[in-house]
């Protein structure tokens, strides 16, 4: 949080989580061009090799590009429960363990966005239509759990 490393506020919080396939060659592949990395470091890192603090970021990165597209910033945690709405609409639990929330009910009151069901099937299309650099469709190999 904020650069800071700290422990996680409960033991459940701690666990691996599971990244889909295009995130996760994004990410091998940088850390493998990167040579200030360690194999144990942090990926995302400053120039004092601590970790990155995401509001920095955002304020320095992120921010600037979403407005030269006109794009407003909604922040990380309207990533998050983007995440658990979509998971949700799948299977309730796979959005409860993605968070790792202890009880699903945490998950629903908090998280968990009713979508319409015309909206939902507007967006599986348009995800099923969007290619990332190499061609492939990013729900493609989005169900390997690792």
């Amino acid at each position: 949080w904020r650069g800071e490393v700290a422990d996680c506020k409960t033991e459940h919080s701690k666990a691996t989580l599971p990244l889909i396939s295009p995130l996760r060659e994004m990410l091998i592949a940088f850390k493998a061009e990167s040579t200030v990395l360690k194999p144990d470091q942090f990926i995302l890192i400053n120039s004092n090799l601590a970790p990155l603090d995401l509001h920095a970021m955002t304020r320095r990165t992120i921010g600037p590009k979403l407005k030269t597209k006109k794009l407003p910033w909604r922040g990380y945690y309207a990533g998050r429960r983007g995440l658990a709405t979509y998971l949700a609409n799948t299977d309730p639990l796979a959005a409860m363990g993605m968070l790792r929330h202890k009880n699903l009910n945490t998950t629903q009151e908090f998280y968990i966005k009713t979508i319409p069901a015309v909206t939902l099937s507007a967006m599986k299309q348009l995800s099923s239509n969007v290619r990332d650099n190499k061609g492939l469709s990013l729900t493609a190999s989005s169900g390997s759990g690792s």
